[in-house]
């Protein structure tokens, strides 16, 4: 379990891409991946886009698929604020990925920095396992379904109980060394303001 506990409300997970904050006495303020998934509301938009994240899962799912040896996505990423997007920046100093092959497919080991907290570093964690919707921890967000469309591009649905409360799409560069997340839909953000923001990580 990560150092926040994760015991949450999906309410109160501030968001990746929108930068809204939560009242999470450890999380606040944060960029946490986590925050990417929050609260769900039923649209055309998401029916839309569960049945492309549906076909590709279909198209997809093979033991290439999740190969870890041929996995670009696997390694450390550290987020590049130079380069991202970020509309409002809730004053991260540092945020860093490691994604690391595991017995069920991959895990994803976070390691943020508030420039407010002198220095502290909160850490957590997220399993996945392409093509099959893994069980998460979190409240509120129980799945988490990632797809690899091809080998420099993923998508991640984030769902509870059943229902699809968000979605981002993942793209590597074509050398491998820049990762970029974006939303594809969002429930907590009708206004879609969010979609414009990119956050790039470069690989170490």
């Amino acid at each position: 379990m990560p150092a926040c506990g994760m015991n949450f409300g999906p309410e109160r997970w501030m968001r990746l891409m929108c930068g809204k904050t939560c009242d999470c006495p450890v999380r606040r303020k944060s960029l946490c991946l986590w925050c990417s998934l929050g609260s769900c509301r039923k649209g055309p938009e998401m029916m839309m886009l569960v049945r492309v994240i549906t076909s590709l899962a279909i198209a997809f799912l093979s033991p290439n698929a999740a190969n870890a040896a041929d996995d670009l996505f696997l390694g450390t990423w550290r987020l590049n604020k130079a380069k991202s997007v970020i509309a409002k920046d809730p004053g991260v100093k540092s945020k860093e990925f490691v994604f690391a092959p595991s017995a069920d497919g991959v895990l994803i080991t976070e390691t943020l920095e508030m420039l407010s907290e002198g220095g502290k570093k909160h850490v957590s964690q997220i399993p996945y396992a392409y093509g099959k919707s893994t069980q998460q921890a979190g409240p509120g967000i129980d799945a988490l379904l990632v797809v690899k469309a091809d080998s420099h591009t993923a998508y991640w649905t984030a769902q509870a109980k059943g229902q699809v409360v968000s979605q981002l799409q993942v793209n590597l560069s074509a050398d491998g060394k820049q990762m970029t997340f974006r939303y594809l839909w969002s429930a907590s953000d009708p206004t879609g303001a969010a979609f414009d923001d990119r956050y790039v990580y470069d690989k170490e």
